[in-house]
């Protein structure tokens, strides 16, 4: 082999490896933590217990994100679904400690969800469904005189900090004063307020931000028989 080939050959060993060098994608660091976080709670069974709700949109928004990296999309769509991820994930972890808390003291009973559904749209009225969901309520505690209930109404995003921490107030005070009607004494009723606070769910789409705009029913104190049709979630 002459000097000649020998250069051309060593060009092309070169470029190729060149070309080899620039087709490595570097790694996407809010996906790597994205990742790892979301391995971790899934690992956790108390956080696939009280957490499987927003752990499930983790899943899918790493999915996307993961998808994205392996078709070279921008980072920027990259790191989006990764940061969804990661902050669904956070939500989960954050659910499951205060959930296994409550279970550690003996204050769990039954968490209800009264989602926005069960309410005049953008109101804090309650609808025809809603006021039926209430009343079969209203008849667990007559039947269980020895669990009180704490309501903690909750929206999504959208709108002003304010108008969401009112909207959430008086969403849960409606329950409240429906609860009060059907023969409730309101000493065994604690309502309060939590605007966007805790979301269970990405305000980034439509699906979440419905399930974000609900009303949580902690019913606390011995456990007892079933509250009708209304499903307590986990």
């Amino acid at each position: 082999m002459n000097y000649r080939d020998l250069s051309k050959m060593m060009t092309l060993l070169i470029g190729g490896l060149s070309m080899a060098a620039c087709s490595e994608q570097p790694p996407n660091a809010a996906l790597q933590q994205a990742n790892s976080s979301y391995a971790q709670a899934s690992s956790d069974p108390s956080v696939t217990r009280f957490g499987a709700y927003p752990l499930a949109e983790a899943q899918e928004n790493l999915t996307i994100s993961r998808n994205a990296y392996g078709n070279r999309e921008s980072s920027e769509t990259v790191t989006h679904y990764a940061n969804l991820a990661q902050t669904q994930t956070d939500i989960a972890n954050t659910v499951a400690k205060r959930r296994s808390l409550q279970a550690e003291t003996g204050n769990v009973g039954r968490e209800i969800t009264l989602g926005d559904m069960l309410f005049k749209v953008g109101k804090a009225d309650l609808n025809a469904q809603g006021q039926k969901a209430v009343g079969e309520l209203a008849t667990f505690l007559k039947n269980n005189p020895d669990r009180n209930v704490t309501l903690i109404g909750h929206t999504d995003s959208t709108g002003s900090a304010k108008f969401n921490n009112k909207l959430s107030r008086e969403r849960a005070e409606s329950v409240k004063t429906a609860l009060v009607s059907n023969g409730i004494p309101s000493d065994r009723i604690a309502a309060s307020g939590r605007g966007e606070a805790d979301p269970v769910a990405s305000n980034s789409t439509a699906q979440g931000r419905q399930k974000n705009r609900r009303v949580v029913v902690d019913l606390t104190g011995p456990g007892g028989a079933g509250v009708g049709s209304t499903s307590p979630s986990h």
